[in-house]
Order: C-alpha cells, then structure tokens, then sequence
C-alpha cells in the first residue's frame, strides 16, 4: 500500500466515528420529535374532550345552530339521499362525506343524540391531529422548538378549541386538509429537486379542502402563485394534476346532481345571499381583529423569527440557476472521487470560472 493510502486509510477511523455521532444524535432528534408529536396531539385532544366527554356533558356544552344543519347532512347521506337533489346544502359536498363514517358507527335512523355525539367527536380528531400538522410543519420550517411552538399554539388556541375542536362544524376537516397540503408542499419545496408526488398531494389535498369549503381553495391559490414566481413549471402543472384527480371525479358527481342546480346551491347562493351582520368594511376588519387575538400573536412571533428563518436558509446548498457561474472556491467545495483507486480525492484544477447548467 502507498504512502498516500496509508494516510488515508489512518485517517478513515475519525471521520467514521463523527458520522456514527452524527447519526445517533439525528436519530436521538427524531425520536424526540416522535415523541413530541405524539404529546402535541394528545394534548390537544384532552383539552378539546375536556368539555364535551362524557356524552350526558357534551350534548349540552355550548349548543350551536349550524351543528344541526352538518350533523342532518351526514346523517341523510348515510341513509342514500344525496345533497342538493334530496336535500338543500350550501356548501361543496365533500363535507357530509368526512362526517358520514361517525354516522355509520352506530347508524340509527333519523339519528340519536348518540350519533350526535360522536360527530362532535370526529370533529374534535380532525381537530387534534391538525395540532399535531401545525408540529410536523413548525418542525420542517424552523426545527423542534418552532415545531413544539407551532403545536401548542393550536392545542390551546380557544377558537380553535371552542369551534372546531368540539362543534360539529365543516372548518374543521378543511383546516386538516389545508394543513395536510401545507406540510405536503413545505416538504416539496425544501428540496432542490423535489417528486412529482409530494406536489400531487398537495394539489389534492388544497382541492379536497375546497370541496369542503370554498375559502379551503385559497391554500391552492397561494401555492399556485408561489410557483408562478419562481417559474417553476413543472412543478406547478405536478401541482394542478393533483388537484384534477379529485376535481375530475367531484365534477362527475355534481353532473349527475345537475338537475338539482348544485352549483346554484353552493356557490351563487353564497355570493347572492343577504347580509347577516355588520356591512362596513372597517367594521368588519375590527370584528375579525378583536375575535382573533391570538392570530396577532402569532403573526408578531412569525416577523421576529423570520431573521432566523433567513440565516438558516442562507446556509443551503442551493442548485445554480441556468446562467449561473460558480467561483473557484466553490467549486473546490464541490466532493469529488474517483473510482478504482485507492488514494485520496482530488480537488479540481483552479479555475476562474466554470458555467453550470441548471437541471
């Protein structure tokens, strides 16, 4: 064995242990992360069933109209009737479908304070594990701590607690699917070159949410924006596929309802309808920000992270764009190997400049 050889094969334990500790230590984080996950929904679903558990309590906490409206839709479409056709909805259909399986659990007909209750306790699932999405989001965006804040802010945020954690209301699947998009697309656009698949379920997840709810479509309109921007296209029609697996199927179904005029029900009677309150704008806008408190905290806590947010951001490799050059220092970044000989790597040649294509 050469000289060269000998160094490098002397030199080799070192590095070996430092990947050993490297990988323990992540793993350690991971497990840690497992654990805070699984603390963030289980919290958050305590504190939900805590005023609506057991059935004789929650049948009576905090009563609301629509409650009536969504648990009837879930229950006529597990008896076969089918919205807009047998019954007025004013929504997308999506959402007496999410509901329906609390239903079906123990179905009696015309219902039963029973399987009133357990709607509410499917909300407050939905309602629980996108606590545990806000976690999963936080972590992939600003590490554990912004992870375990991002988790205990809505495991304890009253509007979500007292609305969608125990109402039988259609914000909470949309919010879960809205936030199963968010991590979807956080994931894809974190990578240099992410799959097709993480884009097609963010599409189908920001679609479904619109077929909840028509405000769910404004996460699909803020992801198809973002790519606009960036120009990336491929990805933005991965995006647009996703969202078509579920619309193709949603428009078939409401064409087969088209005699009973769907979209009259759900979306020109939204648009149509009478106000029900206050009509100014600024009084409106003060409404919103006096109800929502909490929404300003965490608006507030995401400028001050924002520098740390940029730092850490300004530390990735990043794929040169088309044009792009690369200095000599970084090209001798850059690892290089070559096969079949037993010797160290080389770097490259100093070079002034070298033109890098991008992908």
């Amino acid at each position: 064995m050469s000289a060269t050889a000998g160094r490098v094969g002397g030199a080799d334990p070192a590095p070996s242990r430092q990947w050993w500790q490297a990988e323990r230590l992540g793993l350690i984080g991971d497990w840690v992360g497992i654990l805070l996950l699984v603390a963030v929904i289980l919290a958050a679903g305590w504190i939900r069933a805590a005023t609506i558990w057991p059935q004789s309590v929650g049948l009576d906490e905090a009563p609301y109209d629509d409650e009536g409206v969504y648990a009837l839709s879930a229950q006529l479409l597990a008896e076969g009737r089918q919205p807009y056709r047998d019954f007025f909805f004013a929504h997308p259909p999506l959402g007496p479908i999410l509901f329906a399986p609390a239903t079906e659990y123990r179905f009696t007909n015309w219902g039963s304070p029973t399987t009133f209750i357990l709607l509410r306790y499917a909300a407050l699932v939905y309602s629980a594990l996108t606590a545990g999405l806000a976690f999963l989001i936080g972590w992939r965006l600003w590490g554990l701590v912004g992870g375990a804040v991002s988790g205990a802010l809505l495991a304890i945020d009253p509007q979500s607690v007292a609305w969608t954690g125990r109402h039988v209301m259609l914000e909470s699947p949309t919010i879960f699917l809205m936030a199963l998009a968010v991590l979807a697309y956080v994931l894809a656009r974190e990578l240099l070159s992410p799959p097709p698949a993480l884009l097609i379920l963010a599409g189908f997840f920001a679609a479904a949410a619109g077929g909840v709810k028509m405000q769910g479509l404004l996460v699909l309109a803020a992801m198809v924006i973002d790519l606009s921007l960036r120009r990336r296209i491929v990805s933005l029609l991965s995006l647009l596929l996703g969202a078509f697996l579920l619309w193709i199927p949603l428009w078939g179904y409401l064409f087969w309802l088209r005699d009973a005029d769907p979209l009259g029900q759900f979306i020109w009677m939204q648009l149509l309808r009478p106000g029900d309150g206050l009509r100014g704008l600024a009084d409106r806008l003060r409404q919103i920000l006096s109800d929502t408190p909490l929404l300003l905290v965490c608006g507030l806590l995401g400028l001050v992270s924002l520098p740390g947010l940029r730092a850490r951001r300004g530390t990735r490799v990043r794929r040169p764009r088309r044009g792009q050059t690369m200095t000599t220092l970084e090209l001798q970044r850059l690892p290089t190997f070559e096969e079949g000989k037993d010797r160290a790597p080389e770097r490259p040649a100093p070079v002034a400049h070298s033109r890098l294509t991008a992908i």
